[in-house]
């Protein structure tokens, strides 16, 4: 396996698990709307769309190796 995809793949986890992480604190904010889990919730969305535009302009470069 290549270092690119590698790279790849541990993006797309990264991704996925802060995925998870904001669906996590989504379900336990409105349970208990306690202002940690909102804090969550935006760093994760804000993460996830990050790694994503991350992920596309890194394969974009990446595409002719």
């Amino acid at each position: 396996m290549s270092l690119r995809a590698i790279h790849i793949v541990f993006i797309s986890l990264a991704t996925v698990l802060l995925i998870g992480l904001g669906l996590w604190s989504w379900s336990n904010y409105a349970h208990g709307h306690a202002g940690r889990h909102l804090f969550y919730l935006i760093f994760s969305a804000l993460s996830v769309i990050g790694l994503v535009v991350y992920l596309i302009k890194f394969i974009q470069k990446t595409r002719s190796l």
